[in-house]
């Protein structure tokens, strides 16, 4: 049974700050800096990226080896494109 792991890939940290100190996005950045981070280290559930709600709130789910595979600002556009 595959399990995600709780975790946020240094990508996406970088990206988020990069949103709100380089690019001038604080309010992207903030709100990214509410979701619930989950990786999918097996890729067997997800291939890219996803945004799902539960009564926890939003959750970002994330193929760890995908994200891994982008640069930076590759990944600041997939997760702009996901949550908005």
């Amino acid at each position: 049974m595959n399990k995600f792991e709780k975790i946020v890939h240094p990508k996406i940290s970088e990206a988020i700050m990069e949103l709100n100190f380089k690019d001038n996005m604080p309010f992207y950045s903030e709100f990214m800096r509410y979701l619930n981070f989950f990786a999918d280290r097996e890729g067997s559930k997800v291939e890219t990226c996803q945004i799902t709600t539960t009564r926890l709130g939003f959750q970002f789910v994330y193929n760890w080896d995908w994200i891994e595979s982008l640069s930076i600002k590759e990944v600041k556009f997939a997760s702009l494109h996901n949550i908005f």
